[in-house]
C-alpha cells in the first residue's frame, strides 16, 4: 500500500523549512514507509486573514479531490501546523472526501470558535454618539434661550426633533436589523464544519507563545466588554463623575469649549463655587462622565474590532465587533473522531514553531500514520 501525505504550513511561513524534501519530518515519513510515500508540499499565501485561510482551503479540497482520483487505493494523510489546521478541516467539508482521508495530524492549532454576545453591548457606540451630540449641540442652546425672547421649552422641542433625526441618521449608519443578519454570516464564516469521517489529533505543546496570547488577547478584551455591561458601566460613569467634581480628573477638553460650561468649568476648578447652580455641578459632572464615557466605549469597540482582525475575521464593521466574541482552542469542537495530545512543553522547551523538529513529536506524528479502518462490507471481502 502506497501514502499520499500532504504537508500544510501555517501563517506567516508559506517557505516552512520543514515542508521541505530534506527536513528532519519528511526523512522520517520516508524512513517510516521505505520508499513508498509521496510528499506534497502544499503552499499558500501564509496571510493572517480569514479570506486567504477560505482561499486555501478551496484549493487544499481541490488538490485532495485531486489527489483521491488519482491514487484511489493510496492512504492519504495530511499534517498541518499552526492556522494550517484549520485549512485543512475547512478543505474537508465534504463528507465524502474525508471518507477518503485516512487521518489528519494538527501541530500547535489554535482552532477559533466564535459565538455572539448580547446586542446590549454592540449598541453602546451609536448611543454614547446620541447622547453626547445632544450634550455638546443642544444644551448651550437651551441655556442660551432661557436669556433671549424665545422660550427654553421651544428650544428642547427643537432639539428633541433633530435627535429623533439624529437618531433615524445614525440607524443609517448603524442598522440593527443589518446587524442582527451580519454576526450569525460571520459566525457561521467562522465555524469549521463537522468532521466524522476521519481520525484528527491534535498535537500541542503546554506553553505554546501562540496559545498564551491569543488567550491572553481575549481574557482582555473580555474584561473590557465587561465594562459595558449595565452594572460595572453605571460603576465607573458614576467614578468618573464624582472625581471630576473633587478634582482628582482633569477636565475633558471639549468641556472648555463649551458656552457657558466652560466659565462654570473654571469656578469649579479655582474653588469659587458658591454661586454654582445644583444644575450646573449637575450638568458638568454628567458632560464628564460621557465624555469620559465616550472615549472608553470607543476604545472598546476599537480594541474589540483590532482583535478580530487579529484573528483574521474579514468584514466586521466597529459597530458590530464586540457583538462577535471568540475563543481559541487546541481542539476543533467540531470534530467526533478526535484525539487529543499534549506535550510537554516546560521539560522540551519548545515553542510553536519547533514542535515539527522534535524527536518525540516527529516519532508520534510518523506512528500515528496508520492506514484508515476498511468498512466492514470490504474487510468480509
Amino acid at each position: 500500500m502506497k501514502q499520499s501525505i500532504t504537508l500544510v504550513h501555517g501563517t506567516f511561513a508559506p517557505e516552512a523549512p520543514w515542508t521541505n524534501e530534506g527536513s528532519y519530518l519528511c526523512q522520517a515519513l520516508q524512513v517510516r514507509f521505505t520508499g513508498t510515500a509521496e510528499i506534497h508540499r502544499f503552499q499558500w499565501t501564509g496571510k493572517n486573514n480569514h479570506r486567504h485561510r477560505r482561499q486555501a482551503a478551496s484549493e487544499l479540497e481541490a488538490h485532495l479531490t485531486a489527489e483521491v482520483e488519482r491514487k484511489p487505493h493510496s492512504d492519504h494523510f495530511i499534517i498541518c501546523h499552526s492556522h494550517g489546521g484549520n485549512i485543512a478541516l475547512m478543505a474537508l467539508r465534504d463528507p465524502s472526501l474525508q471518507s477518503k482521508v485516512a487521518a489528519v495530524i494538527c501541530l500547535n492549532t489554535p482552532f477559533l470558535h466564535a459565538f455572539q454576545r448580547s446586542l446590549f453591548t454592540a449598541l453602546f457606540l451609536p448611543v454614547t454618539i446620541i447622547l453626547v451630540a445632544s450634550l455638546i449641540m443642544f444644551y448651550p442652546a437651551a441655556l442660551a434661550a432661557t436669556e433671549a425672547s424665545w422660550s427654553a421649552e421651544f428650544t428642547l422641542l427643537a432639539a428633541g426633533c433633530c435627535l429623533v433625526l439624529l437618531a433615524a441618521l445614525l440607524n443609517r449608519l448603524f442598522p440593527i436589523d443589518a446587524l442582527q443578519n451580519l454576526v450569525p454570516k460571520v459566525i457561521d464564516e467562522l465555524t469549521l464544519p463537522a468532521i466524522s469521517n476521519v481520525r484528527v489529533t491534535c498535537i500541542t505543546t503546554a506553553s505554546d507563545e501562540v496559545f498564551d496570547g491569543l488567550n491572553g488577547l481575549s481574557a482582555f478584551n473580555s474584561f473590557l466588554l465587561h465594562l459595558l455591561r449595565p452594572r460595572p458601566l453605571f460603576v465607573t460613569l458614576t467614578a468618573i463623575a464624582v472625581t471630576s467634581l473633587a478634582g482628582w480628573l482633569p477636565p475633558f477638553p471639549a468641556l472648555e469649549s463649551i458656552p457657558f460650561l466652560g466659565s462654570e468649568l473654571a469656578r469649579i476648578r479655582t474653588g469659587n463655587a458658591e454661586t454654582l447652580s445644583a444644575a450646573s455641578i449637575l450638568i458638568y459632572s454628567f458632560a464628564s462622565a460621557a465624555l469620559y464615557g465616550a472615549t472608553l466605549i470607543v476604545v472598546v469597540h476599537l480594541f474589540a474590532w483590532a482583535r478580530l482582525k487579529w484573528y483574521g475575521a474579514q468584514g466586521i464593521p466597529l459597530y458590530a465587533a464586540p457583538h462577535v466574541a471568540v475563543l481559541t482552542t487546541p481542539t476543533p469542537v467540531t470534530a467526533e473522531s478526535i484525539r487529543f495530545v499534549e506535550i510537554d512543553a516546560f521539560q522540551l522547551r519548545l515553542n510553536h514553531s519547533a514542535s515539527y523538529t522534535n524527536p518525540e513529536i516527529v516519532a508520534l506524528v510518523v506512528d500515528l500514520l496508520k492506514p484508515a479502518p476498511k468498512p466492514p462490507e470490504q474487510a468480509m471481502a
